[in-house]
């Protein structure tokens, strides 16, 4: 029985510690502002670097709802499944929020290089 109580612990200790990690992304390269583009290639390198960064938020968006299916099938604690499955229903539904704010930031440069500004 301790076993089982130390190998649960263990297994929810790794699943909280995993989504953590991961909603703290590196931090942003600062020696390039995106405020600073004023030719219409600066402003096409920004937007790329938007739609790069759109991608990767969507990619979490993603994983993090793929866990909270799982979490919502788990055969564990029903209230400890409840809790990491809420949880990881957050960190994907803000995560799709930072990628769709990163896509508008992107449609936007892209606006301001094909207007030659």
């Amino acid at each position: 029985m301790k076993v089982l109580v130390l190998v649960i612990a263990a297994f929810c200790i790794s699943i909280w510690s995993m989504p953590i990690v991961q909603a703290y992304p590196q931090a942003p390269d600062t020696t390039t502002s995106t405020s600073a583009s004023t030719t219409p290639a600066e402003h096409q390198a920004t937007a790329e670097r938007y739609a790069e960064e759109a991608a990767q938020l969507r990619a979490k968006s993603e994983q993090h709802a793929r866990t909270a299916k799982m979490h919502a099938t788990h055969r564990g604690p029903r209230d400890v499944a409840q809790k990491l499955q809420h949880h990881c229903e957050r960190l994907a539904a803000d995560y799709a929020t930072a990628a769709k704010e990163a896509e508008e930031l992107a449609s936007l440069h892209r606006e301001l290089a094909a207007a030659g500004k």
